[in-house]
């Protein structure tokens, strides 16, 4: 994946595959409801240790009142 920053009044962050597998990956992130995470003190993911950033990924529901607001 290319990351590009874009800073013009606000913050864009542009994702663009450099694969087939990535570009399906794009689309199936674009078919599901997500929520973005920030990383501050470290997370380990699927043995890999991200120090600091964001995760975005599909939003669980977790309780009724989530339920409501999908």
């Amino acid at each position: 994946m290319h990351v590009e920053v874009i800073i013009n009044g606000g913050v864009t962050l542009v994702i663009a595959p450099k694969t087939p597998l990535e570009e399906e990956a794009l689309k199936q992130l674009m078919k599901q409801k997500n929520e973005i995470i920030e990383v501050r003190n470290g997370v380990s993911l699927l043995n890999k240790t991200l120090p600091a950033g964001i995760i975005i990924g599909q939003h669980l529901t977790t309780s009724k009142s989530d339920e409501k607001d999908a």
